[in-house]
């Protein structure tokens, strides 16, 4: 018997991926599943839900230094064709320096994830995306014959007391350094994420944010007028990115750029007074009284 099973909202993917200007834009996906195939004899199911979910996740969360079995989570993505960047990307490389009009990076080979084909503006990020992980996710069950259809949506999850009257968008990008989290030790890794504050707009301060690039002051090991480098060696991996301030919304802090500290900077910085929700990404964050 054929049949279609869903997984809705499996998993968000945050990552950041360089733009036709060369910058670096911050984003989140929540992804959902349509799998369709033949019901297995012995189980009556397409695919059991609990491999699948656990495939899934491996297969976007995975680290490893060969492009075409790394994940896509919390990784900087070159789109092949959309992207303008310039790079030598070779498998057998431990490290990748990645030079734009914007910045210049030198970071582990596993922190990037590289796109094949031309993207084109009639087609999205998304789509391109959803495109690939399709493919990949049909390629773990070669003998199954099921098809995938990827769906990949931007809209944040909103908590209870918010509304879109006063949440906004905004994209930023950060790497963390001491986090005991793989992926988000990657200094060029970013969110989609919202900022709310209940009876208040806040498109405002969501514009401010938008596109910004947090930097830990810690970090920082050159300035001149023109650029702000910063270097950290997390583990075994080093980064270094080198950002030029014009092209760049660069926010230094003084603390770490976790979200918890992200929204002790834009409460001070915005004289909120209210109770507030700011996102990393779109269903995790924290929350200022």
């Amino acid at each position: 018997m054929k049949s279609s099973i869903f997984l809705n909202a499996v998993t968000v993917i945050d990552h950041a991926y360089i733009n036709h200007d060369g910058l670096i834009i911050g984003g989140s996906f929540l992804a959902s599943f349509l799998v369709t195939g033949e019901t297995d004899p012995l189980e009556k199911v397409v695919v059991d839900f609990s491999t699948l979910k656990k495939d899934i996740k491996n297969l976007i969360d995975r680290h490893t230094y060969y492009n075409n079995s790394n994940g896509y989570d919390h990784k900087l993505w070159l789109l092949n064709g959309y992207s303008n960047y310039k790079a030598k990307l070779e498998d057998k490389d431990d490290y990748v320096k990645i030079t734009t009009s914007s910045v210049e990076l030198v970071m582990p080979r596993d922190a990037v994830k590289v796109f094949d084909g031309r993207y084109s503006e009639t087609k999205t990020v998304s789509t391109s995306i959803a495109n690939h992980l399709t493919y990949s996710l049909e390629n773990l069950y070669p003998n199954s014959k099921i098809n995938v259809k990827c769906y990949l949506q931007e809209g944040p999850i909103l908590v209870h007391d918010t509304s879109p009257d006063n949440t906004s968008i905004f994209r930023y990008t950060h790497g963390l350094k001491d986090s005991t989290s793989y992926g988000c030790k990657n200094v060029a890794h970013g969110h989609r994420s919202f900022i709310s504050i209940p009876g208040q707009n806040t498109y405002d301060i969501s514009l401010e944010l938008d596109n910004a690039v947090f930097i830990f002051k810690e970090n920082i090991i050159k300035e001149t007028d023109k650029s702000i480098t910063i270097a950290y060696k997390s583990g075994e991996r080093s980064f270094e990115a080198e950002y030029n301030r014009k092209l760049n919304n660069l926010i230094v802090l003084d603390t770490e750029t976790t979200i918890e500290f992200l929204a002790e900077y834009v409460k001070d910085k915005y004289n909120i007074t209210k109770p507030f929700y700011i996102s990393e990404g779109l269903t995790k964050g924290a929350y200022k009284e």
